[in-house]
């Protein structure tokens, strides 16, 4: 449900170079002041966050969602 409604929203993909390691983040832009940060939890990706980024989303913020190392399409053998 998440993850489809976000691919509706035109979600933009950025990624992000860390000691070496890309890492992948999505942000649902508002045009708003007000951003909140989703992280995902153990053995989770950034997707399974977009059914509680739409509820943000809704109320005016801009949501900006990372997969962490290793997890999602981000690299890296260990969390």
């Amino acid at each position: 449900m998440g993850l489809e409604w976000a691919n509706k929203q035109g979600f933009e993909t950025l990624s992000i170079i860390n000691d070496n390691i890309k890492l992948y983040c999505y942000l649902l832009n508002n045009n708003s002041d007000k951003t909140i940060i989703l992280i995902h939890g153990y053995g989770s990706s950034a997707r399974y966050r977009f059914s509680m980024a739409k509820v943000f989303f809704e109320k005016g913020f801009n949501v900006f969602v990372p997969d962490l190392r290793s997890y999602g399409y981000s690299e890296c053998k260990y969390i």
